[in-house]
C-alpha cells in the first residue's frame, strides 16, 4: 500500500485552507458594519471628499506596489 496523500485528500486539504482564509477575510469585512450603520442616505457636505478618493486610490495602489517590490523583489504575481 502506498504511503502519503492521494489526490482527493490533497483537494480536501486545499479547500479547507481556502475556507479558513475566506473566514478570516469575512471577519474583517464585518468590521465595516458600524461605519455603514452611520450612513443616513444623504451625500456628505464636504465636496473635497471626491478629490481625496481620486488621489487616494491610485496612490495607495502605487504604494502597495512599491511595498511588494521591496519585500519580494521583481517576482511575478503568480
Amino acid at each position: 500500500m502506498k504511503k502519503g496523500l492521494n489526490g482527493n485528500q490533497l483537494k480536501i486539504i486545499a479547500m479547507s485552507a481556502m475556507t479558513i482564509d475566506h473566514a478570516a477575510f469575512e471577519m474583517f469585512t464585518a468590521l465595516t458594519i458600524p461605519i455603514l450603520k452611520c450612513y443616513n442616505g444623504q451625500r456628505g457636505k464636504w465636496k473635497g471628499m471626491k478629490w481625496f478618493f481620486y488621489l487616494y486610490y491610485p496612490l495607495h495602489l502605487f504604494l502597495c506596489g512599491i511595498l511588494r517590490l521591496a519585500l519580494h523583489g521583481n517576482a511575478g504575481v503568480f
